[in-house]
């Protein structure tokens, strides 16, 4: 990592996996009010969020860059069936879309969501538990725990 970069970890699911749009929506806030310059964002919702998606262009207008993981249903995202955030990546210039690969061939990851145009580029995303990308531990010492994990979860940092 280099010298001056800071990580602001900010947790919008509390002790829970699932995000609600109104904390999601809070910690972007949050995150534009405190300085950040990139927002990585792994997690999504298939439903339309219009207050989400103003947070989103307030954030790239105030020189934030945002990155989102598409999702890990194995399908393909239109406009009927949509990862949000990351499938208002393709409408804000300054935000990205990150689906998974499978690092071993570079084919897509059988868990990622996809399309040519909502997903917009790909990253390695790990294959399986076993075969997976290293990453901390949530409620862990950072330090030292560490598990492998998979998913668009894991594609999207390698982008940020």
């Amino acid at each position: 990592m280099g010298q001056f970069i800071r990580i602001m970890h900010l947790n919008a699911s509390g002790t829970t996996s699932s995000v609600r749009n109104s904390a999601a929506n809070q910690a972007i806030l949050y995150a534009v009010n405190n300085g950040a310059e990139v927002i990585n964002m792994s997690f999504g919702a298939p439903q339309d969020s219009p207050v989400m998606r103003t947070n989103l262009e307030q954030a790239v207008a105030s020189g934030v860059f945002l990155v989102a993981a598409v999702g890990n249903a194995g399908q393909q995202l239109t406009a009927s069936n949509l990862a949000v955030p990351a499938s208002y990546a393709s409408a804000i210039d300054g935000f990205i879309s990150v689906g998974a690969i499978l690092s071993d061939d570079d084919s897509l990851a059988y868990f990622s969501n996809y399309s040519s145009y909502y997903v917009e580029i790909m990253a390695p995303g790990g294959e399986s538990l076993a075969n997976g990308i290293y990453a901390t531990i949530p409620g862990s010492d950072p330090l030292n725990s560490y598990t492998r994990s998979f998913g668009t979860s894991m594609a999207a940092p390698v982008v940020t």
